[in-house]
């Protein structure tokens, strides 16, 4: 055995700002306007964790200290824990068992100084499921979910530091996939096999591209938000997404298509900012959803969509959004539709239409 020193010290760390080996570290700096919202997050893990802060205490939703520094959180039980507004850390002893975190604000409520960085999740169990972060700090690769196989939810709206590659989804079970406002990137052709997409939003990531023929196929997909991306192609591709309800395109230049035949269920389709004529020269059966139709140049195929979605079937129930139950369309149209439009009136829809 080749000759070593060695040295033992006896000590004591007493710095409670130091993260213990596997603890996720969350930053939370003094608010100027402290709301339960900010000072909040929410946590569930497969197993017990213990929860500390540093820098002050916990306290309740009204956000009154109660001059706790350390809880424990039981396994399988959603909690959430809210700071006092003064510099604080908190650090989850939960990195390999963790299941959800949600952090930040909804952006009605402002936004939130609080920071975490997702690498740190790259080491999570495979059975993570749920990450929800809106409008605060988080930073970090979403490459750190790559070995998150049960991931079904991922929320990211308004944090600027996300980055990576949308790839990382590729071939798994997520059902809910958000990215608003954010630095990721990618091919959307990545996600054509995954079949439990319900949810899809991408809106002001102009880096994600690709055909929007890889959601084709998605029988479970009832939302799809493509805003200000780079993506292209023919929204006929989107035809057999029978559960499709809403369909949001806008700022998006090259896509276009035939929209009488997209799903029975689509309710809502907006297309403010694109450049393309659509076309509407099949017949929507009229066991279909009336489409209130957003901003979508028809050009001489306006009395044909008109006609053929006054025999539709109403797709509202009176206490939708505006948008729901408003055509606002642009292109041609004669006398020849006057009674379809009366017809939408009726039903409760009100019809806008302006020259191309």
């Amino acid at each position: 055995m080749a000759k070593c020193f060695i040295t033992k010290l006896q000590g004591i760390i007493t710095n409670d700002t130091l993260p213990k080996i596997g603890e996720l570290v969350i930053n939370f700096p003094k608010e100027d306007t402290p709301t339960k919202y900010n000072r909040g997050l929410v946590l569930k893990a497969s197993s017990n964790i213990n929860v500390r802060v540093s820098g002050g205490s916990f306290c309740s939703e009204n956000l009154v200290p109660n001059g706790q520094t350390s809880i424990v959180i039981p396994a399988q039980t959603q909690t959430t824990l809210h700071v006092e507004n003064k510099d604080c850390i908190v650090f989850v002893n939960a990195n390999y068992n963790l299941l959800l975190l949600e952090l930040g604000t909804i952006e009605k409520y402002g936004t939130s100084k609080s920071s975490f960085d997702i690498s740190n999740l790259k080491y999570n169990r495979p059975d993570f499921n749920i990450i929800y972060c809106a409008n605060s700090k988080f930073y970090g690769d979403i490459s750190a979910f790559k070995g998150a196989l049960n991931l079904v939810h991922m929320y990211m709206s308004n944090c600027v530091g996300i980055r990576g590659d949308i790839s990382v989804f590729a071939n798994t079970t997520i059902s809910s996939l958000t990215f608003e406002n954010t630095g990721v990137s990618g091919d959307v052709a990545s996600l054509s096999n995954c079949n439990n997409l319900v949810e899809v939003r991408f809106t002001n990531d102009t880096k994600i591209h690709g055909d929007i023929s890889a959601f084709g196929n998605k029988q479970l997909l009832d939302i799809l938000f493509l805003e200000n991306t780079n993506c292209y192609g023919d929204v006929s591709t989107l035809n057999n997404c029978n559960r499709l309800k809403e369909l949001r395109i806008k700022n998006v230049l090259n896509i276009s298509g035939e929209l009488s035949q997209l799903g029975s269920n689509l309710i809502f389709f907006t297309a403010t900012g694109t450049s393309k004529v659509f076309t509407w020269k099949n017949t929507r059966p009229s066991s279909s959803k009336i489409i209130a139709l957003e901003d979508v140049n028809l050009g001489d195929d306006v009395d044909n969509c008109l006609k053929n979605l006054s025999g539709c079937t109403s797709g509202i129930n009176g206490g939708e959004q505006a948008w729901y139950k408003t055509i606002k369309i642009y292109g041609n149209r004669t006398s020849a539709s006057d009674a379809a439009v009366a017809t939408l009136q009726q039903k409760g829809y009100t019809v806008s239409v302006s020259p191309a």
